[in-house]
């Protein structure tokens, strides 16, 4: 699966590397800075859509599953941590 996203992570480093360089020939280095800083800004407002928390009406049975058994994990967890660092205090 790494090696999955590596290679896709490579073809968009080429991709961009090479755009880039044609932009920064054609248009100068302050530009194509300027230019892709603009972009980098635009992304911003997708990040909530992106990140959004499922509503509790919107989780299924198996996700509510899923989270009771992460919650209870965490707590185990926890309670094992605090056991250990109370210990070696």
């Amino acid at each position: 699966m790494f090696s999955i996203l590596m290679a896709i992570a490579n073809i968009g480093t080429g991709i961009g590397l090479a755009v880039t360089g044609l932009l920064v020939d054609s248009l100068d280095f302050p530009l194509t800075f300027a230019l892709l800083a603009v972009f980098n800004l635009l992304v911003f407002p997708l990040i909530p859509v992106v990140f959004q928390k499922k509503s509790a009406g919107a989780v299924g049975v198996s996700d509510a599953g899923d989270l009771h058994l992460y919650l209870e994990s965490e707590s185990l967890f926890k309670r094992i941590r605090d056991y250990f660092t109370g210990h070696l205090t």
